[in-house]
């Protein structure tokens, strides 16, 4: 399952990011675009990761595409 939309995180709750989600059962990576700096956007990879914690597998990577910051993530569903 893929989806898309805008939303905020707990992050910054005044930063609205474009987040491009892609699920199955067992795995889910995004990308989340709207940073205002490169170091806004390696603050939040380093937030998210910590928020998923060991058991998920988390990782998240901060990538620069046509002058914008892009984290993209991936994580388990589930640390069974």
């Amino acid at each position: 399952m893929k989806r898309k939309y805008k939303s905020t995180t707990d992050f910054d709750t005044t930063l609205e990011l474009s987040i491009m989600e892609s699920m199955n059962d067992q795995y889910t990576s995004s990308w989340y675009e709207g940073f205002v700096s490169e170091e806004q956007a390696k603050q939040f990879a380093t937030w998210w990761e910590e928020k998923w914690g060991w058991g998920y597998s988390p990782s998240a990577k901060v990538r620069e595409e046509d002058g914008k910051f892009i984290v993209r993530t991936s994580r388990y569903n589930s640390c069974d």
